[in-house]
C-alpha cells in the first residue's frame, strides 16, 4: 500500500515538472516572437519612408522640367494680369516686364483686348507696342503679331478695336522699310476700311 502511494506521488510530481517546462516554453516562444515582430517592424517602417521620400523626389525632380517648360505662359498669365491693373503711373514698369516675355505674351494680351474697359485696352496695347519696337517693323514676330490682331480684330471689344487700330498708328510710326510688305501693309489697310465705316473708330483711322 505504502509503494502504491508513493508510486502516485511520484508520478504526480512528474507530471506537474512536465507542465512547468511546457508552460515556460511557451512563454519563451510567445517572448520571442513578440521580439522578433517588433525587431522586423522598423526595417520596414524604415523602407517605407524610404519609398515615400523617393517617390516625393521623383515627383518634384518630373514636375521642374514641366515647370520651366511652362514658366513663359504661367508669367505672362501673372504680368499681363498686373498690367491690366496698372494705372498711368505704373504702366510703363509693368508693360516693359510683359515686353522682356517676347512672344510669350502676345497670346495674354491679345485675349484682353475682349475687355470692355478702355484703361486696360490702352494698357495692353502699350506692351504691344514696346514688343514691335523691340523687334522692329521687318521682323517676322512683328509681322505675325499684326497677322494675328487682324484675325482677332472681331473678337475684341469696341475699347479694344478702338484701341488696336491706335496701336496700328503707333507701329507705322517704328522705323522700318517703305513702302511696307504685303504682309503688313495689307492687313493694316484692311483694318483701315473696317474702321473708317465704323463711327466710333473713325477718328482712330485717321491717325494712320
Amino acid at each position: 500500500g505504502c509503494e502504491m502511494i508513493a508510486n502516485v506521488r511520484r508520478r504526480a510530481t512528474s507530471r506537474s515538472i512536465g507542465c512547468a517546462f511546457d508552460l515556460a516554453a511557451a512563454r519563451g516562444f510567445c517572448l520571442y516572437g513578440k521580439g522578433r515582430k517588433s525587431g522586423m517592424e522598423m526595417p520596414m517602417r524604415r523602407i517605407i519612408a524610404s519609398k515615400r521620400l523617393w517617390i516625393g523626389l521623383l515627383l518634384v525632380t518630373g514636375l521642374l522640367p514641366i515647370a520651366y517648360w511652362q514658366r513663359g505662359p504661367l508669367l505672362a498669365w501673372y504680368y499681363v494680369r498686373e498690367l491690366s491693373r496698372a494705372y498711368e503711373e505704373k504702366r510703363d514698369g509693368m508693360a516693359r516686364r510683359v515686353a522682356s516675355l517676347d512672344e510669350a505674351a502676345v497670346p495674354r494680351l491679345l485675349s484682353g483686348l475682349s475687355n470692355a474697359d478702355p484703361l486696360v485696352c490702352v494698357n495692353l496695347t502699350y506692351a504691344m507696342t514696346l514688343l514691335c519696337k523691340r523687334w522692329g517693323q521687318a521682323d517676322a514676330r512683328a509681322e505675325r503679331l499684326i497677322a494675328q490682331v487682324h484675325g482677332r480684330y472681331d473678337e475684341f471689344s469696341p475699347a479694344g478695336q478702338e484701341k488696336a487700330i491706335l496701336f496700328l498708328a503707333q507701329f507705322l510710326q517704328i522705323e522700318g522699310p517703305r513702302p511696307l510688305p504685303d504682309s503688313l501693309a495689307k492687313p493694316i489697310g484692311d483694318l483701315l476700311l473696317r474702321a473708317d465705316k465704323n463711327e466710333k473708330h473713325q477718328t482712330a483711322a485717321l491717325l494712320l
